[in-house]
């Protein structure tokens, strides 16, 4: 079974992160988390640990700041994970609802440039757009 200790070497050589995640031996976990629209998202604790290696600056601090807490507390690293999968999937739903819009407007404004100027369902699809 994997574990986070693969990771380390994402981060920094003598970085608290990478001596953290080299000292840890976090085994492989996948986070089921559901996002504000309702869906679920399964993420693995690797996945999440990828994405704090591309931090940096107050955001990197913070993440830091707060393993050293939870190790300090002898605590569960898997549910701060577990709390940063769900901004993760917080921000992937919110890009695919993105993507999702601006490939709709890009079609509805293609088949109205097919439609004769003047006609109603061109008038009609534009007027939707302005909506």
């Amino acid at each position: 079974m994997a574990s986070t200790k693969d990771m380390a070497r994402l981060f920094p050589a003598r970085s608290y992160l990478r001596r953290f995640f080299q000292e840890k031996d976090i085994r492989s976990k996948v986070f089921k988390v559901r996002d504000s629209q309702g869906l679920t998202h399964d993420i693995p604790n690797e996945v999440v640990v990828e994405a704090i290696s591309t931090t940096s600056g107050r955001e990197r601090k913070q993440i830091e700041d707060t393993l050293r807490k939870i190790d300090f507390h002898n605590g569960d690293v898997n549910h701060f994970l577990e709390h940063l999968a769900r901004g993760l999937a917080e921000q992937y739903s919110g890009a695919m609802r993105f993507a999702g819009k601006t490939s709709l407007r890009t079609k509805t404004i293609r088949l109205a440039s097919r439609l004769p100027k003047g006609s109603d369902e061109r008038k009609a699809l534009l007027e939707a757009l302005k909506g």
